[in-house]
């Protein structure tokens, strides 16, 4: 039985291994980037990856030590860890914006200067470690045959499909690949519900599936997708290009330090391209968010349901067609994801908590203004209603008692709660012109200036449109359907608490559960409440708190079924087995492959080449360079496919509502759709529902002349 000293718990070493491991790493680092800089010898890859794991891990390992957090097992370190690297490097970045120049210290996000900084603040962090825990030593070992399973390495294997699989629809238009990509990933969550995976790869498994799908729609194309990343991606790059942050620019985004930080941050690091940046780097974290909640799920309930919750949470089409180009949002749910995490922690002591708490509270602000104003919703409540239960508790009220029973004690402190409120107030009041502050207030001004004359209202609540919309095919009517027997599910299993103790289920968590409930009502009544941050990606944000309860309703609507004597066993491994099918389902119809073989339109970039959206193609991209290097004063228009590449590299663009309008003397782009119908695609909305439609530019360009033409793009003026 051969062990080897476990390199995921660097933390539980002995001082002088721990010491000499970080230092090691360190100069490897320094002498990568220098060799690229002075262009000695290069070697492949190696700077990115070695960067990227510096990065991600040694800031957090350091922090751990110092704090004399240990013995939370391979996952919990690992998440932590990244956590915590991530929340230092965000802060350090800002002191560094704000300090440097009064330093006298120009070009701030400079190569050199990131590298000094992050190194003389790990070094500071190892010298903090040496004198606050230098006698600590419990190592970790591990069998190496865990990782010789062929389990394990199956496991393992399951990305490269992914990669591979973009890598021939890029250059050969080939989705044979994805296509078994995705149906593999079914049949392994149908595999673990049958018992056929050891329970201690679960969370590798998860990984592996959140990476996997998310990789097959973000490795597609060589550029970035979407509308929200691309705005990211100008104001890091404008962070890039002028080497500091202009932290007054009005902008809501511009406050977010996920974006205006870090990327920068990584960029210099690895020295990728910035595209790759957003493309790689974000959807890892982001696949790190449902190994998180399976942690939390399994705490709460057992292994199998907190795998097919998690899965849940990972299969809903928003997690990897929606979320992949948002990467401000990717970052603050996995921050949202481990303050959970810890708030139900046990395993620390109570000043432990604390500290980790306020960091990953701190880092939620700076990630994204909308989901703290919603989290911050979420914790007032619940702490309102907690403390209301502990008055229950107290008088021991028995028509509460149900509910009190099924429920575990209270976790979330007001003083916690008060220092997130301060700290979001102060955050979006004072950086970038007090705009995210200014967007909360236009939001409670619409919605509230228009609660009595819109309620249930297709055309202003945003969540109805989406319900009463006309599907394009039967099949899509059958999704739809699915989706709302899974909302049903978990009401069920939320009522379900009500009745029998089963779940130990933290009194946070519920409520937090609850409150979800109460906003995807509101987005079906309140007018223009779903509009705000688009009903579908609320839902995804809440199914944090309701997946469990969809497997839990999934289970108990079949203990109501036995009731009438089926002739089918449903023991417990068979109920798991038929929740992880109906839930595979939905999964293969959100991801498009039920489209794609039932030649229905397929809305997938990764398996329909041909789909006309967001994303861009070289040809597309050099018609913007050309117009980047020679564009005047003048306004540039673009439909609303095209438009998110023109404000990657001008930061705005114009969209017309009506093209007959477009000013003489302005820039007119044409990506490649454009050029072959020769219109631009306008979105008409009907019931809040975008509908797009290409109208005819003959008339518009009749007296413009064409500057910029490669067959596949134009630029006319």
């Amino acid at each position: 039985m051969v062990k080897i000293i476990n390199p995921l718990q660097i933390n539980e070493w002995g001082f002088k291994k721990f010491f000499l491991i970080i230092i090691l790493f360190q100069l490897v680092i320094i002498n990568l980037v220098l060799n690229d800089h002075f262009s000695l010898v290069k070697i492949p890859i190696l700077r990115q990856l070695l960067s990227f794991i510096y990065l991600m891990f040694i800031p957090g390992f350091l922090l751990l030590r110092i704090f004399k957090i240990h013995n939370l097992g391979n996952v919990k370190t690992i998440l932590c860890t990244v956590g915590l690297s991530f929340s230092s490097l965000m802060f350090l970045g800002l002191l560094m914006n704000f300090l440097y120049p009064y330093l006298g210290i120009s070009d701030t996000f400079s190569e050199f200067n990131i590298l000094a900084t992050v190194s003389i603040f790990v070094l500071s962090l190892i010298i903090l470690s040496y004198f606050i825990n230098k006698n600590y030593s419990n190592p970790v070992y591990f069998e190496l045959k865990v990782i010789l399973n062929y389990q394990f390495l199956i496991l393992i294997l399951i990305p490269f499909f992914a990669i591979f699989g973009t890598y021939l629809m890029n250059y050969y238009k080939i989705n044979i690949v994805l296509i078994f990509l995705i149906v593999l990933i079914g049949l392994l969550v149908i595999f673990i519900a049958n018992g056929s995976i050891r329970k201690e790869y679960y969370p590798l498994a998860i990984f592996v599936i959140s990476i996997s799908i998310l990789f097959h729609i973000s490795l597609i194309s060589q550029f970035i997708t979407g509308w929200d990343i691309n705005r990211e991606y100008y104001l890091a790059n404008q962070v890039i290009k002028n080497s500091f942050w202009q932290h007054a620019l009005y902008d809501d985004i511009n406050s977010m330090l996920s974006i205006v930080i870090l990327a920068p941050i990584f960029q210099k690091f690895t020295s990728l391209n910035l595209d790759w940046i957003f493309k790689i780097f974000y959807p890892f974290i982001l696949a790190l968010t449902p190994v998180t909640l399976f942690e939390i799920y399994k705490s709460q309930t057992n292994n199998k349901i907190a795998f097919l919750s998690a899965f849940i949470f990972t299969a809903f089409f928003i997690f990897y067609m929606g979320l992949i180009s948002i990467a401000r949002q990717a970052i603050c749910q996995f921050f949202i994801a481990l303050f959970l995490l810890f708030l139900f922690n046990d395993q620390i002591l109570k000043y432990q908590k604390s500290i980790i708490l306020i960091i990953f509270t701190s880092s939620i602000v700076v990630s994204h203004y909308g989901l703290s104003y919603i989290f911050i919703f979420f914790i007032i409540v619940t702490l309102i209603i907690s403390y209301y239960n502990r008055i229950i508790l107290k008088f021991k009220l028995p028509k509460f008692k149900k509910l009190t029973n099924n429920i575990s004690t209270i976790q979330l402190s007001s003083t916690l709660v008060i220092f997130f409120i301060v700290m979001a107030l102060a955050w979006y009041m004072i950086f970038s012109s007090s705009s995210p502050f200014e967007t909360l207030i236009k939001i409670f001004d619409r919605v509230f200036g228009n609660i009595y004359s819109g309620f249930f209202d297709p055309s202003t609540a945003h969540g109805m449109a989406v319900l009463v919309e006309e599907n394009t095919s039967i099949l899509r009517t059958l999704n739809k359907y699915l989706h709302l027997i899974t909302q049903f599910l978990i009401l069920i299993g939320l009522f379900s608490l009500f009745k029998k103790k089963k779940y130990k289920i933290n009194i946070e968590f519920f409520i937090f559960a609850l409150i979800s409930c109460l906003l995807l009502f509101l987005t079906l009544a309140m007018p223009y409440f779903g509009n705000w941050i688009n009903s579908w990606r609320l839902y995804q944000f809440v199914l944090m708190f309701l997946a469990p309860f969809a497997v839990i309703g999934f289970l108990s609507l079949l203990k109501i079924i036995r009731q009438f004597k089926i002739p089918y066993n449903f023991n417990k491994k068979n109920a798991m087995i038929l929740a992880s099918i109906f839930f595979v389902v939905l999964f293969f119809f959100d991801t498009n492959i039920v489209y794609l073989i039932s030649n229905d339109s397929s809305n997938s970039i990764a398996l329909n080449s041909s789909y006309d959206t967001t994303n861009f193609n070289e040809y597309e991209v050099k018609s913007a360079n050309w117009l980047y290097n020679y564009k005047g004063e003048k306004n540039i228009y673009a439909d609303s496919n095209k438009s998110p590449l023109i404000v990657k590299y001008f930061g705005n663009v114009e969209i017309p509502e009506n093209v007959t309008r477009i000013p003489i003397n302005n820039y007119i782009y044409f990506g490649t759709q454009n050029t072959i119908k020769n219109g631009f695609l306008i979105n008409v909305e009907y019931l809040l529902i975008k509908e797009n439609a290409y109208i005819n530019m003959n008339q518009v360009l009749n007296n413009r002349n064409t500057i910029y033409d490669n067959q596949y793009s134009k630029i006319y003026y």
